[in-house]
Parts: structure tokens; sequence; C-alpha cells
């Protein structure tokens, strides 16, 4: 946050000066003055974005593009018995970007642009620019929070039993990996979950509603926890699967910090300045 000193201003009914002057004097003395300027309001710092990893778009070749990455082999420590070593495979993870546009826009009456205490154009200009700043550092703060906190959600409304289930968000139970690539779930491609420890699967999402369809049918609890099967590590205290369950009882430990840290550097995770 960019926090700006106060201008300096002497102002005459403060100080008193005014009446202890010449009435023809005091005439002369304007009192109120509009200062010619607009101030800036407070901005944010745009830190999100910088958490982001630039990628080269080639042109002519669309607008959504798949990036594919590779794991690693496991290390051997163990030597070998044969004349051959074991022969191993590794992964292969695929991912989607899409290019977006997004903007805003202001009216600006030019006339009354001339005639306000300072530039309305420059300023609604101004404004439009640091609105463009804002919207990708809350685009880059969802998809970094939605990746992290995805596929961790409970339900929010009780229900006799059926196959659909409404939670706080469905981010993270849309698709499912098939040979490594991201797949809207369906019944022939199901994602396999846990709704209060119990094993079922989601073979359909409303984002509207934000409603899973399930595989089999339950009866739904308000703070029932549903977990993905490929959901992100979470480090809670206690055995609390979602938010939902944390209370004032819950206090995070430092033990709890060097579990995270130890996950990150066993993932190879870059540090990005410290983590």
């Amino acid at each position: 946050m960019t926090v700006q000193t106060a201008r300096w201003a002497f102002q005459l009914d403060r100080h008193d000066v005014r009446s202890t002057l010449p009435a023809a004097i005091r005439e002369i003395m304007q009192n109120g003055l509009l200062y010619r300027t607009f101030e800036d309001a407070l901005l944010p710092e745009f830190l999100y974005p910088m958490i982001a990893t630039p990628r080269p778009w080639s042109a002519n070749l669309g607008d959504t593009g798949t990036f594919t990455r590779t794991g690693l082999l496991n290390p051997v420590t163990t030597p070998i018995t044969g004349s051959d070593p074991s022969t191993q495979t590794y992964g292969i993870e695929q991912w989607s970007v899409t290019m977006d546009q997004y903007g805003s826009a202001i009216d600006t009456n030019m006339l009354q642009s001339r005639m306000s205490l300072a530039s309305k154009y420059l300023e609604d200009v101004q404004k439009l620019a640091i609105n463009a700043g804002q919207s990708l550092n809350r685009i880059a703060r969802d998809r970094l929070y939605g990746a992290y906190a995805g596929g961790r959600t409970w339900c929010t409304t009780a229900g006799s039993s059926d196959t659909s289930i409404i939670v706080q968000s469905v981010k993270g139970f849309e698709t499912v990996l098939v040979n490594g690539k991201p797949t809207p779930v369906s019944a022939s491609n199901p994602l396999n979950v846990t709704i209060a420890g119990v094993a079922n699967t989601v073979t359909g999402v409303n984002t509207g509603t934000s409603t899973l369809t399930l595989g089999t049918a339950r009866a739904d609890v308000v703070g029932d926890a549903v977990v993905a099967v490929n959901a992100p590590v979470s480090i809670r205290p206690g055995t609390q699967a979602t938010a939902y369950e944390l209370s004032t009882s819950n206090v995070v430990t430092f033990k709890m910090f060097r579990a995270a840290v130890a996950r990150l550097r066993k993932m190879n995770v870059p540090t990005l300045g410290g983590y």
C-alpha cells in the first residue's frame, strides 16, 4: 500500500491572521481556495503478477495453447545386482492456457473536462490505467488461490439422499487428468473424491449453482468435507479437512511451517526469495 504525505497548507481561519488586519485588506484575502488538482487514491502494490512466470506466445496459432511438463525418475540408491538396471518411466502433465480480453471504459465529457477544476480527461485516462493494473493483479490472485484451494470444499445446504450436493466452491472439480491432460468430468471420466471421509465420484459440475453431480447418492449434511483425490496438500491443525472445520482452538504451530517447507523442498519448488 502506498501512503502519501499530506501537502502543507497555511489556513487563514486557523491561524487567525485575518482578524488582525485592517478591514480593507481583509477583503482582498480570499478564504476557501479550491485547489486545481485531483488528489491520488491509495494504490495496491500489484504483487500477484510478479509470482506468475511469463510465457512466450507464438503468433498466428490461435488463442489457446497447451503446455507439457515431464516428471523426474525416482532416485536409485541401491547397487545394480545384474548386468542391466531396472527400467523406469516418468509422468507427463499437460495444461492449457487461453488468451482472454479484459477492459473497462469511462464516458468523458470533453466540454465538462475543459470547465472542471482540472482535466477530467487526463484523470480518466489515469484511472483506466490503474484499473488495468488492478484487474491483472486480481486475475493473478484468483488463479493462484484457485489452484491452491481447489478440490477442497464443503457442503453448504442439507438435503435428502440424491446425487447432487451444493458446495462452497466448485474450483478444482471441473476437470480430471486423463493421460496427463485435463478433461471435463463426466460419467465416463469421473473425478474420485471423498465426502465426509467416504469415497464417491463427481460426474458433473454446475458452476452457476455451485452444485456437484455425484456418482453415488447420499444425504447431505452442512459442513461435510468434499476433497478431490488430486487436491493440493493442505496443512491444518489437527485433522480438519476444510476451513469450515477450523475453530478458535485450532492454533498454527512452528511444526506445521516446517512440514510445509519440507514438502516444498521435496517437490523441488523454487524458493522465490524464500518460503
